[in-house]
């Protein structure tokens, strides 16, 4: 991920302020795309298996608990 290999140029360039900045914009990012992710997967199975919405939401738990960022690939 892009932002984890410059985290070395940020820690060496910016200023605390602008770090911590940066840091809480890759957190935001992140979470963005994990609730995509899963989002998608969740969507995928309620079309091939016509899930109720319990389900659907008892599913999305289970992934957000169990999330692996090499996930985000898929």
């Amino acid at each position: 991920r892009v932002e984890r290999l410059v985290l070395t140029w940020v820690d060496e360039t910016l200023t605390a302020d602008q770090h911590h900045l940066w840091q809480k914009e890759v957190e935001s990012r992140v979470d963005y795309r994990k609730r995509i992710v899963i989002g998608r997967m969740v969507g995928e199975t309620e079309r091939r298996y016509g899930l109720t919405h319990d389900q659907m939401l008892e599913i999305t738990q289970l992934l957000n608990e169990r999330w692996k960022d090499s996930w985000w690939g898929m």
